[in-house]
């Protein structure tokens, strides 16, 4: 790589570095980070580089920066609880809606749930249907089914409230290894174009996503229909390159039961 290219990525890595001080707890939630040119100067980096690297964290949700006052970092749990979802406002930050629970119920999976989430014979679903909006406008339909089996005291979960991913997951102690998510363009049925207050077979953006666990097992898998006003879908881009003759992502070895 050359010089220029490695400076290109420096923000990066100073991301990486105040990323892992952070997680480790090295740097408290609610705590200042230094001035951006004290740390520039204790970096050995550029201003400029400082600036970029906080603004990544910030549109991560991993820091806060309030002008004229300084950076601060924020509850790390806080932060990985909205790591699940891509969508973001117009100045980058994510989108927090309200979210309106159309169906909610515990069922025997269909055959389509079983095969994405590797389910055994007996293991049920929580399945639900949302509608998310801002400002009173939908911007989002969902389904979703979570596999409410795998997870502790499953009948603790209340049906009567849209349950958060990321807030349950974190509650019930698990770790998300990994998660896919395929973006396309699809056809909107009667039922959701009412929902998402669209014509029917309008073309709008489809999220398909899956969850893993630490330990392999798939935990959820959404269905979204965006319709997207004053927001967009964002997506973070590693600066390395895939390894020569590496296979697309197709998530962890899953495990078929608990």
């Amino acid at each position: 790589m050359s010089k220029t290219a490695r400076s290109a990525h420096l923000y990066l890595d100073i991301r990486n570095r105040l990323f892992d001080e952070i997680s480790r707890g090295d740097r408290k939630a609610g705590a200042a980070l230094p001035p951006e040119t004290s740390l520039a100067q204790q970096l050995g980096v550029s201003l400029g580089t400082i600036r970029k690297a906080l603004d990544l964290l910030e549109s991560e949700g991993l820091v806060q920066r309030r002008p004229g006052v300084g950076t601060f970092v924020k509850d790390i749990k806080e932060s990985l609880v909205n790591r699940f979802s891509n969508i973001r406002d117009d100045s980058g930050r994510p989108v927090h809606g309200t979210v309106v629970q159309l169906q909610c119920a515990v069922d025997q999976p269909s055959a389509a749930e079983r095969c994405a989430l590797q389910l055994r014979a007996g293991q049920r679903v929580l399945r639900s249907k949302r509608i998310c909006t801002v400002k009173g406008r939908p911007y989002l339909h969902e389904d979703a089914a979570l596999a409410i089996d795998r997870f502790p005291r499953p009948d603790s979960i209340d049906l009567a409230e849209p349950y958060h991913i990321g807030r349950l997951i974190l509650d019930k102690g698990f770790t998300v290894e990994a998660g896919r998510e395929i973006v396309t363009v699809a056809e909107v049925d009667d039922e959701r174009a009412a929902a998402l207050m669209i014509e029917p077979k309008t073309n709008v953006l489809k999220l398909d996503r899956l969850l893993w666990s630490l330990s392999g097992w798939a935990l959820e898998w959404r269905i979204a229909h965006c319709v997207f006003v004053e927001e967009s879908y964002w997506v973070a881009l590693a600066a390395r390159s895939p390894t020569a003759g590496s296979a697309p992502f197709a998530g962890p070895t899953q495990r078929g039961g608990d």
